[in-house]
């Protein structure tokens, strides 16, 4: 899973979600295809992120984390790199 070791899998998913909702963790589960949400701060920003920007959990992050940005909406964005503008023509 990612954001959980291994070993404190014990039991069904959903009981499992709902242990990382009431955390605060996860922001929904779907137990029909085995997805769970992480939630988001209000300005869209992961959770797991510290202060500078960085992830808490980087050596246990979900599946997804580790496969962003190729799963993403916009597969191969990041949203963290800025397009370049046209040069400017001083």
């Amino acid at each position: 899973m990612g954001f959980i070791r291994h070993d404190q899998v014990n039991g069904p998913l959903k009981r499992i979600a709902s242990r990382l909702k009431r955390e605060e963790t996860i922001a929904s589960y779907n137990d029909h295809t085995r997805t769970f949400v992480l939630k988001q701060r209000p300005n869209h920003d992961c959770v797991f992120l510290d202060s500078n920007r960085l992830c808490k959990i980087y050596d246990r992050r979900p599946a997804v984390c580790r496969e962003f940005p190729k799963n993403s909406i916009r597969p191969n964005h990041c949203p963290a790199t800025r397009k370049e503008g046209p040069p400017s023509h001083d």
